[in-house]
Order: structure tokens, then sequence, then C-alpha cells
């Protein structure tokens, strides 16, 4: 009876805690992609109408971010 008792007393893993650090770096990573994403998107469109000011690259790389912190905040939101 007490190698039962003691087997139950030992703590057991969070998954809660590991849930969550998976869902957390998964934002991230989301986060990371849209912004590379639009940075990249507005590099390829300054290229090929030979823009030397970079405008759709600061458009869509600043329109990236918006998207990005949007829907981790509506994430985070529902995930509550």
């Amino acid at each position: 009876m007490q190698k039962e008792e003691i087997k139950k007393s030992k703590k057991q893993p969070d998954n809660n805690h590991s849930n969550s650090i998976l869902r957390y770096s998964g934002m991230g990573l989301q986060m990371a992609a849209i912004m590379i994403f639009g940075a990249w998107g507005g590099i390829q469109i300054d290229k090929h109408f030979g823009i030397k000011n970079n405008t759709f690259t600061a458009i869509l790389t600043i329109l990236a971010v918006i998207i990005a912190v949007y829907l981790t905040i509506r994430d985070l939101i529902k995930n509550k």
C-alpha cells in the first residue's frame, strides 16, 4: 500500500504549463512568419517595379505587423 501512495504523491508534470509554452511559442512563430512574409513581399514588389525608395516594403511590413498583432490579441482573448 505504501508504494502506491508514494507513486501517487510524486509530482506529475503539469500538462497545462506545457500547453501554454507550446501555444505562446506558436504565436510567436506565427507573428514572425507573417512579418517576414510581408517584408519579403514588399521587397519583391519594389524589385519588380524598380522602386528605389522601398515604398511597398515599408507599407507591407507595417501592414504585416498590424495583422500579426491583431491575430495574436484575438488568439489570446479567445483562449482565455
